[in-house]
């Protein structure tokens, strides 16, 4: 209940503080920097999301001036000494859903430019083939859509079932998302009516 933990990557030091502590000394801010920072840099998929930062502003303007990170967010809110993770989490959703909607409409954007431009991507069979290749840029799924069958990641060939028929049935779906993110792409999932495609599969191929 005193302490809260931040665990970095391994190699780094374990960064522990009481909650009771109303400010950080000029070191300590710049180890928490420090700590948050190596954890996204050991993951390739949160460099490319926004980090909120709720919290002092001081500790928020020391973060712009050791980072250089263009998507970094802050908000000034004192944090209750019993406030628990889920009300943080709701208050988050509140600040960034309209810039993540933002963000989709800009990629729908992109996927009709790439269209054009012959970079797009609507049958799944070819979006399968590419993603287990790494070739997908940003891959566009309908939101409650599933597809089950087996996906063979080898040739990226697909055998298709109508529902779930063993435990190595899976919602093709599902499958392709993760080769896509395991391959630095990025996965969007939307509404049906927010689809760039009439399919409930939609890609961007990589340059």
């Amino acid at each position: 209940e005193d302490y809260f933990e931040l665990s970095p990557p391994s190699g780094h030091r374990r960064l522990r503080m009481k909650k009771r502590r109303t400010s950080l000394s000029k070191t300590e801010r710049k180890r928490l920097i420090t700590s948050v920072l190596s954890c996204m840099e050991s993951s390739e998929s949160s460099q490319d999301l926004p980090l909120l930062f709720l919290g002092p502003a001081k500790i928020a303007g020391d973060f712009k001036k050791f980072s250089d990170l263009s998507n970094f967010i802050a908000r000034d809110k004192e944090i209750g000494q019993g406030e628990d993770v889920e009300s943080l989490a709701g208050y988050a959703r509140t600040v960034l859903t309209p810039l993540w909607q933002e963000r989709e409409r800009q990629e729908v954007l992109q996927f009709r430019d790439a269209k054009a431009l012959s970079r797009a991507v609507e049958q799944l069979h070819e979006i399968s083939r590419l993603a287990c290749l790494g070739k997908i840029k940003t891959l566009f799924l309908a939101k409650t859509s599933e597809i089950w069958g087996v996906l063979q990641r080898q040739s990226g060939r697909i055998r298709y079932h109508q529902q779930q028929i063993n435990a190595i049935d899976d919602d093709i779906l599902d499958d392709i998302a993760g080769e896509v993110i395991s391959s630095g792409g990025r996965v969007f999932i939307l509404e049906r009516k927010d689809m760039p495609s009439a399919s409930p599969v939609a890609a961007i191929i990589s340059a």
